[in-house]
């Protein structure tokens, strides 16, 4: 059993190699989007949760694309891997939330 807490560094080494991970990592940052946001595929909440403005648009159609059980294609996947990483303090922090879960 892991007793240690995750680090961005290991989140982000299992993204650049998994592709379960990375999707998983996209529809989980595309529920922390409101629903606005979701349906509308823009961020006009500044919460520091989810997409940025920047990204919004492109991996909430990534993230529609997944829900419809569409397999990325190897330029889609360079290109999420490449902007997912400025995500890592919101995957680790979700990570380390569902491993605290887990343990309780």
């Amino acid at each position: 059993m892991r007793t240690k807490e995750w680090t961005r560094q290991e989140i982000e080494d299992i993204i650049n190699i998994n592709y379960n991970m990375l999707t998983k990592a996209i529809l989980l940052l595309f529920e922390r989007q409101t629903k606005n946001e979701q349906k509308h595929w823009v961020t006009n909440v500044h919460n520091n949760i989810g997409f940025n403005h920047a990204d919004a648009k492109f991996f909430s159609s990534i993230a529609s694309q997944l829900k419809n059980n569409k397999h990325l294609t190897d330029k889609q996947i360079y290109v999420c891997r490449k902007r997912i990483k400025k995500y890592g303090r919101q995957l680790t922090e979700i990570a380390n939330e569902k491993l605290k879960q887990r343990l309780n």
